[in-house]
This record gives C-alpha cells, structure tokens and sequence, in this order.
C-alpha cells in the first residue's frame, strides 16, 4: 500500500515511455492489480480512464466499482 501512496499524485501516463500507453492491455494489468489491492477483485471495469489519468483517479473508480 505504500507504494500506491508513493503514486497517487502520478499520472498513469508517466509510468509509460509511450504516450499512446496505458493501451487496452495496460489498463487491464492496472485494473487487476488495483482491484486485487483494494480488495475489490471481479469488480467490473468501466474502461473510461486513459493516460491521461492519475493513479489517484483510478483508486476512486476501483473503489466505486462493483
């Protein structure tokens, strides 16, 4: 958990030397690896989040989800 702190105020973007990533194949790794974190595992992504996104973001969207 520390290092999703760490990350918070990160964009998604910055973790990638490719602007066009996180692609549909990042996202998915990102979502699981978030969901399974927060406890949140088989919670439906959404998929309206992008690069342009902080990991923060992404947090509340997994936190949210169902």
């Amino acid at each position: 958990m520390e290092d999703f702190a760490f990350v918070g105020a990160l964009a998604i973007k910055n973790w990638y030397v490719d602007p066009t990533k996180p692609g549909p194949i990042e996202r998915a790794s990102l979502w699981i690896t978030v969901t399974d974190v927060l406890d949140k595992s088989g919670a439906a992504n959404p998929n309206n989040w992008g690069p342009d996104d902080a990991v923060s973001q992404l947090q509340t969207i997994v936190e949210v989800a169902k």
